[in-house]
C-alpha cells in the first residue's frame, strides 16, 4: 500500500485525492438518480407557468322528484327498499304531499303523513322513523 502525506490543510482535493474511484463514480451516480427522481417528482407535482383560462357552462340542476327525495329518506332511515314498494308509499305519498321539492320539507312532513295516513304505512315508519 502506497504511503500517503497528509498535508495540513484538508481540502476537498486531498479526500479526492485518497477516495477510490469506484466510490466517487458510486456516489455520483446516486446523487444523479437522486437528481433525476427529483426533477420527475417536481414536473408531475408543479404548476404550470403559463396562465389557463377555463370555462365553465352553467349546469342546470334537475329538480328531484318529491317520491325520489322520500325514498333517500327513508332508505337512510333504515326502511327497506321491500316494504317500501310492497306498501307503495312513495305513490301514496306524491298524492298526499303538496309543499315544495326539497329535503328538509319533505322530512318535516313525513310525520304528519303517517298520522294522516295510518295502517299499515304508520305501523311500518314508527319503527324506523
Amino acid at each position: 500500500m502506497e504511503e500517503v502525506e497528509y498535508p495540513q490543510n484538508r481540502s476537498n482535493e486531498y479526500f479526492s485525492r485518497i477516495t477510490p474511484p469506484t466510490r466517487r463514480r458510486t456516489r455520483k451516480k446516486k446523487m444523479n438518480w437522486l437528481k433525476s427522481l427529483w426533477s420527475k417528482l417536481v414536473n408531475k407535482t408543479s404548476v404550470s407557468p403559463t396562465l389557463v383560462v377555463v370555462e365553465e357552462e352553467p349546469v342546470e340542476y334537475k329538480e328531484e322528484s318529491v317520491g325520489r327525495i322520500l325514498e333517500q329518506i327513508l332508505l337512510e332511515a333504515g326502511v327497506s327498499e321491500h316494504i317500501i314498494s310492497k306498501l307503495d308509499i312513495l305513490a301514496v305519498f306524491e298524492q298526499w304531499y303538496q309543499g315544495p321539492n326539497n329535503e328538509e320539507e319533505i322530512r318535516d312532513s313525513i310525520q304528519s303523513f303517517k298520522e294522516a295516513v295510518g295502517g299499515s304505512i304508520n305501523a311500518k315508519l314508527n319503527r324506523k322513523i
